[in-house]
């Protein structure tokens, strides 16, 4: 089964130590439902390890993190140097498969989704987030960027557009649609569920309408 968390925040800024707790705190809501006890989870794109291990420090699960560059060493966790689309890790190894704000920023994203296929167990459940890319808006909760920054970042995004390179491969950080979900998610998982909504108001409370429309 595959959670799928589209929405405007950006989280991808993973190089500095940052607190993942409330998007941790709200994955472990999603997923009570699925009775885990002690699973084995993949994190793709750990940064610098801080989210494996800060979800660890809330589980103690037994978690496996994998980036492009080399993370911190935190004994409590396994960190590996690994690129997403190569998975180092034997066919049906993982109850969990999480991944915050990164397969926007792979253009071979279909080869990590096949990678992920092949390392989850018949019964376990992927949970993605990205952005969405028919936002209005984005950058609302980026880390590390002040108001001037994310109106920027937004302005850039909105040349990007209006130049008609709204996509990955032109390297705009535009996320997915539900067109793409459908045709790329949904082929490859059994079951797909949409958090959006549930995920603003877990995070901004009454806010979370104003979000809804953009």
């Amino acid at each position: 089964m595959s959670i799928l968390n589209s929405h405007i925040d950006d989280f991808s800024n993973k190089v500095c130590l940052g607190d993942f707790t409330h998007e941790i705190k709200y994955f472990l809501k999603v997923i009570e439902k699925c009775n885990f006890e002690f699973p084995k989870v993949l994190i793709i794109g750990c940064g610098d390890g801080s989210e494996a291990y800060k979800m660890y420090e809330m589980t103690g699960w037994n978690i496996f993190g994998i980036d492009a560059v080399e993370p911190k060493r935190f004994k409590e966790v396994n960190l590996i140097k690994s690129e997403a689309e190569n998975l180092p890790f034997e066919d049906n190894t993982f109850d969990i498969v999480y991944s915050n704000h990164v397969l926007e920023h792979i253009i071979g994203y279909k080869k990590v989704l096949d990678q992920i296929i092949r390392v989850i167990k018949p019964n376990g459940v992927c949970y993605l987030t990205f952005p969405n890319k028919a936002r209005l808006i984005g950058y609302v909760g980026a880390r590390g960027l002040n108001l001037f920054s994310k109106v920027r970042a937004n302005f850039r995004d909105w040349n990007m557009r209006i130049a008609g390179k709204w996509n990955m491969e032109s390297g705009a950080h535009c996320g997915f649609d539900y067109n793409i979900i459908a045709k790329e998610f949904e082929q490859r998982f059994n079951k797909v569920e949409y958090l959006r909504n549930l995920y603003y108001e877990s995070k901004y409370g009454a806010d979370s309408i104003l979000l809804k429309l953009v």
